[in-house]
């Protein structure tokens, strides 16, 4: 996830500055008041696993365990550049889930 917002960050492309923007605004909104307006930036998947979604990005991501400080926690596994305009039946690649997946299982693993 670092990396991606990373790579962004250091492009030159304006393209790519926007496309960050974008993304940093979006995980702004969801941090702040835990929902995405309009709702459709905000999907759930399959499991624990969840969706934000801009124009040409997706972030994956599964709610954690809370504390006493957080109320309510994300963890954001990781993010893709959407390839396509359209998928087949609007859903994510399949391997991008079970990659979601099997880090939400490797941090739980760690506790």
């Amino acid at each position: 996830m670092i990396e991606f917002l990373g790579a962004l960050r250091r492009s030159k492309r304006e393209k790519d500055r926007i496309r960050l923007a974008d993304l940093e605004e979006r995980l702004e909104q969801y941090a702040i008041y835990g929902y995405l307006e309009p709702k459709v930036q905000l999907r759930h998947i399959e499991d624990d696993i969840w969706e934000i979604k801009s124009p040409n990005d997706r972030i994956l991501l599964y709610h954690a365990a809370a504390n006493e400080v957080h109320k309510r926690a994300a963890r954001m596994t990781h993010a893709f550049e959407k390839r396509l305009n359209k998928t087949p039946n609007g859903k994510l690649p399949r391997g991008q889930i079970l990659k979601a997946m099997a880090i939400q299982r490797e941090d739980e693993k760690r506790g």
